[in-house]
């Protein structure tokens, strides 16, 4: 069995290269700025572990204080960067407060009024509040299934964590201990479950990272680059579940078909570059009146769709007008940009979501016929 002191330089060793693992995942995404806060806290705290391994050769105030000074922001920062991966608001206020109150607390029970079982113990509690809240943050993380499972695993590991710090910090207490190298039992297992938590938490942060950019790809693939509107192929598979939800529980389901007028004699008369600003302008305009829940898509060319869930056509006819009118104060080349709305509901007869968008489609054609910058609902049935 390894002797403390052994147990505290593999932490260190491990806590470096942690860091380095961290802070290359960071370099590789930078944007991606959990990673950040995961390297810069692990290095804190592999740094402040140092002088503790060597404190028969320090003297207090390094092995304690300043050891202490680095380890407490640092495993809060390394926490942070968890948090906010889990997409939850950072306290960073209580957290500073928590940091600074214990740090000045292990200064006074290390020099002032010397006692290693209080320390340990309020280090424990300072450890297990971290860590409690980072991992109540993983349980509570939104996004694909994927990331919350990673999330979930590492709000797991963190509770154990946590729990692993208040015994130690409790047994110091009971035990009387004076001294960080008395290899009790529960003094050892903290540490040799530190050395495993390191690395584990190592892996599962890379998996994390890994399963993020893979997922940033994936919605990259479905988005159209200009307007970031999805794409045709997204537009399949998220229309079939929006269609096979309708049949299954019986509610309204609603089709747009979107045309810019006279598109091409806009394009035609200002540049490829004003004809993608006017692309871009009607995205926008329709993703401020559209729900979450409402599926926008560019469709082809300068023709967009709309997918409705539980929406009438009449419903269906507000929404429409909403976007034709959100375009009246939009100018491109000091030209005004006018759209033509084709709205169906999807109808019994119509085997397909497809049905139904040819339907709006022909609604459509009649609103250009109506002299464009209008809405036109079809008719049911065409």
């Amino acid at each position: 069995m390894f002797d403390i002191q052994t147990m505290l330089l593999i932490l260190v060793m491990v806590g470096f290269a942690q860091s380095a693992t961290l802070f290359y995942v960071w370099m590789v995404n930078r944007s991606y700025k959990p990673a950040a806060y995961w390297a810069a806290g692990a290095m804190m705290c592999a740094l402040g572990v140092l002088p503790i391994a060597f404190r028969g050769y320090l003297p207090l105030w390094i092995s304690v204080v300043v050891a202490n000074l680095a380890i407490v922001p640092g495993w809060m920062i390394r926490d942070y960067g968890i948090i906010r991966a889990a997409g939850r608001k950072l306290p960073l206020r209580a957290g500073i407060a928590v940091a600074a109150v214990t740090v000045f607390l292990l200064y006074w029970f290390s020099l002032v009024d010397q006692s290693y079982k209080t320390r340990s113990l309020i280090f424990g509690i300072t450890i297990a509040l971290f860590d409690g809240y980072a991992a109540w943050s993983c349980v509570r993380a939104r996004g694909g299934r994927r990331r919350r499972a990673t999330l979930a695993i590492i709000g797991v590991l963190l509770a154990a964590d946590a729990g692993s710090a208040l015994w130690r910090g409790v047994g110091a207490h009971v035990l009387d201990l004076h001294s960080i190298f008395e290899p009790t039992l529960t003094q050892t297992q903290f540490f040799l479950f530190h050395i495993f938590h390191l690395f584990t938490l190592t892996v599962l942060l890379v998996l994390m990272t890994a399963q993020m950019l893979q997922d940033d790809l994936d919605e990259a693939s479905q988005r159209d680059f200009l307007t970031n509107a999805y794409n045709r192929r997204a537009l399949k598979g998220l229309a079939n579940r929006e269609w096979a939800a309708m049949r299954r529980h019986d509610h309204d389901l609603t089709f747009l078909v979107l045309d810019i007028d006279h598109f091409k004699r806009f394009n035609d008369r200002h540049g490829h570059a004003v004809g993608d600003a006017a692309l871009k302008a009607v995205s926008q305009a329709a993703e401020t009146v559209l729900r979450t829940e409402d599926i926008w898509c560019r469709y082809g060319g300068e023709e967009f769709l709309a997918v409705l869930p539980q929406t009438t056509a009449a419903n269906g006819r507000v929404i429409a007008e909403r976007i034709r009118e959100a375009m009246s104060d939009v100018r491109i080349a000091e030209g005004a940009v006018t759209v033509s709305v084709g709205v169906a509901q999807a109808r019994p007869e119509d085997k397909s979501w497809q049905d139904t968008v040819h339907a709006a489609d022909l609604a459509l054609y009649r609103a250009k016929a109506q002299g464009r910058n209008c809405v036109v609902v079809s008719e049911a049935p065409l």
